[in-house]
């Protein structure tokens, strides 16, 4: 992909917060970028700078080092009314349905607030804009006079979505924007913005948690850990194939999971108050060696178009495939699989 192919262009990003005299990292040197009708996934646990990145691209947290372009324009430290012009093209859809609308509103007058990005308009047209984009959430016209508070958490987030869709944006950022509903309303709200989606063209940065729901929404998915990228790659092959151990942690955790619970990591109350030098993984890896706590490991291009920062990235994919044709080859002739593994000199790796 080239530079001129990207939306929204984010290189070496850093966001730091004072915690008394400490400077305290919240994402550390990330870079990626997005393509017009594309969904980046972003993934990772509670602390992991998901949001904290989200809220730099918007313009609400400090970025103490790297650069944001989208369309080709640097907005890392645009203020006042640049900042507020660019809410026409990048809009967002926040975690809790119930604090992120303002209960003294009626829905019309929140939706057509949206539309202050554009310039004034006729009180026919705002009134026409609202009705269609309350029909294109599924909800009536009628919805347009009344109070937020008359409305289900599912119908509320729905609201939040229509109000991203107001300006006509050419980037969504939903930051955990189902994590707060019900698993049946999480699905309605997945399928409808990739609906949306595919009828407005425009593109997502779908933060969540949950690796399942973010493989659905995305076609790449990042893993961020303590501010940092651990890998990132296709949905499927990040969902399928997890490369690092802390990917595959995540899945074990899911419910329902098959990854092996073995891969689950040390408790977080093991982790040091202050940044590791090497990987910020490895005081919770099983797999860490020496040099995982010593030398920062670098992002490394994966055979299918990701990467990886893991120090034992090549042979414990090596491990796993070796493990994996193993396995495979259970439902073969005994005598057959036996006589291989004599003529080979192998036995199971583990």
């Amino acid at each position: 992909m080239t530079g001129d192919a990207q939306l929204l262009d984010v290189q070496d990003l850093s966001v730091e917060y004072r915690s008394g005299r400490r400077r305290v990292a919240a994402v550390s040197g990330v870079s990626l970028a997005i393509a017009p009708g594309e969904t980046l996934g972003l993934v990772g646990e509670s602390g992991s700078g998901k949001t904290t990145l989200g809220r730099a691209i918007l313009g609400l947290a400090p970025v103490s080092g790297g650069q944001i372009s989208f369309a080709g324009r640097d907005i890392t430290r645009l203020r006042g009314r640049a900042r507020r012009a660019l809410a026409r093209d990048i809009q967002v859809v926040f975690q809790d349905p119930y604090s992120s609308l303002n209960p003294a509103m009626t829905v019309s007058a929140i939706l057509a607030e949206s539309l202050r990005a554009r310039g004034a308009r006729p009180a026919r047209e705002t009134a026409q804009w609202v009705r269609d984009a309350l029909e294109q959430v599924a909800l009536p016209a009628a919805a347009a006079s009344r109070y937020p508070a008359a409305f289900s958490g599912g119908q509320r987030q729905r609201l939040a979505i229509a109000r991203a869709l107001m300006p006509a944006p050419r980037l969504v950022i939903c930051d955990e924007a189902v994590t707060a509903l019900d698993v049946s309303v999480q699905a309605q709200i997945l399928n409808l913005l990739r609906d949306l989606q595919r009828q407005h063209s425009f593109c997502y940065l779908f933060i969540g948690h949950d690796l399942d729901v973010v493989r659905f929404m995305s076609h790449r998915v990042m893993v961020l850990y303590r501010g940092q990228v651990m890998e990132h790659g296709p949905a499927g092959v990040v969902a399928r194939h997890p490369r690092h151990p802390y990917t595959r942690a995540l899945l074990a955790a899911a419910p329902g999971s098959a990854t092996p619970r073995a891969s689950e990591p040390g408790p977080a109350a093991t982790l040091p108050r202050t940044d590791p030098p090497g990987c910020p993984f490895a005081p919770r890896c099983p797999h860490a060696i020496d040099v995982c706590a010593a030398a920062p490991p670098p992002l490394v291009p994966a055979p299918d178009g990701g990467a990886v920062a893991c120090h034992r990235y090549p042979e414990l994919a090596l491990c796993r495939r070796i493990d994996e044709i193993t396995k495979s080859g259970r439902g073969a002739d005994p005598g057959r699989r036996a006589g291989r593994g004599r003529r080979a000199g192998r036995g199971r790796l583990w």
